[in-house]
């Protein structure tokens, strides 16, 4: 590399090695982005911001922040569905002809069956009993999923992949 290059890439690699850090003068504290502290021991923290200037107010060491302090931590998430009361048994997996499922004692009175593509489409819906049979040998061999549900309460339910073949 030539001097030329050699000299412009060192200052910018040296500066911005300062401007990340905390820099003092003239009674202020300046802050970077990466946080620091002042004289006093106080500390700070900037997200986001290049920069932050703390000056003392009155003699009670009451303390003036210049710039954005980011207050407020916000929290991403997915809220997770509530369980099912009841619980059932489906077998067997892959099947080729008949699907047997078994609900618990616990299960409400009135269950619907439905049985969807991938894509979201109905290809079966049955009422169910404590134990019941579903015929596919009329459905394409694939990847379906079945969603066992209280017929008032569509919320209280379960879902089971299903391999036809």
């Amino acid at each position: 590399m030539t001097k030329q290059k050699t000299i412009p890439l060192l200052l910018l690699l040296v500066s911005g090695i300062f401007s990340a850090r905390g820099q003092t003068g003239n009674g202020f504290t300046l802050i970077g982005a990466s946080g620091g502290s002042d004289t006093e021991g106080t500390f700070s923290w900037s997200l986001g911001e290049v920069a932050t200037q703390t000056n003392p107010v009155d003699t009670l060491n009451n303390q003036l922040t210049n710039g954005f302090q980011q207050a407020t931590i916000w929290m991403v998430g997915i809220e997770e569905t509530a369980k099912a009361t009841f619980e059932a048994k489906v077998f067997p997996t892959p099947t080729e002809k008949f699907l047997n499922i078994e609900l618990s004692a616990k299960a409400p009175k009135s269950i619907h069956a439905s049985l969807t593509t991938l894509s979201g489409q109905e290809v079966l819906s049955a009422e169910l009993k404590s134990s019941s049979q579903l015929n596919l040998s009329s459905i394409a061999s694939g990847t379906y999923f079945l969603s066992i549900a209280e017929t008032s309460n569509t919320s209280n339910k379960l879902t089971f992949k299903i391999i036809k073949n």
